[in-house]
């Protein structure tokens, strides 16, 4: 476990510093580097832990940037949501945790067309403007940021998620070798 716990720290603080050094670079609106760790995250270590660093990741994002407010909310809870969301396709294909870069690009234009929903709901909730009326400036961002995560899923998630299958590899083999303790005396 110990060995999960440092790779989803790793995770988050890698996605957050990447995804910051991208927007310091003047990448264009939504193009951000968090998906492909989101949804590593989530398919490798569980929805728990997909959940947890999908928040973090988007939380520390907006520190990197110097960015934090009451609006850093929707999208770190957004982004947990995708990590719970990309945990529980696993279990919804029988244990299986290795896909095709189609198939992880599929999941990455899914969940973001999720996470660019519920924050829509969320800003359009927050800021006092009439679904519709927020739904027409959302259109350009939600193409941005599908083509950019669909590309970065397609290119970086199938090298996460070889790391995180090592990572939890270890976890095993450590499990096995620790021997249980009886409380009984024999």
């Amino acid at each position: 476990m110990r060995y999960r716990l440092a790779a989803a720290s790793g995770l988050v603080v890698a996605a957050a510093a990447s995804a910051a050094t991208m927007h310091y670079f003047g990448a264009p609106p939504n193009i951000e580097l968090l998906m492909p760790f989101v949804l590593a995250s989530g398919l490798m270590l569980g929805p728990a832990a997909g959940f947890a660093s999908g928040l973090l990741m988007r939380a520390l994002y907006d520190f990197f940037i110097a960015w934090p407010g009451p609006w850093t909310t929707a999208p770190a809870f957004s982004y947990g949501v995708v990590g719970l969301l990309a945990g529980l396709v696993p279990l919804l294909a029988h244990g299986r945790r290795t896909f095709s870069r189609i198939e992880i690009t599929a999941m990455a234009v899914a969940f973001t067309l999720v996470y660019d929903f519920l924050t829509l709901l969320a800003f359009s909730a927050m800021f006092g403007l009439p679904l519709l009326l927020a739904l027409g400036p959302q259109v350009p961002f939600t193409i941005n940021h599908v083509l950019g995560n669909a590309l970065f899923a397609f290119a970086f998630t199938p090298l996460l998620n070889s790391v995180l299958s090592k990572v939890c590899l270890l976890d095993a083999a450590e499990a096995r070798q620790q021997q249980p303790v009886s409380l009984v005396q024999e």
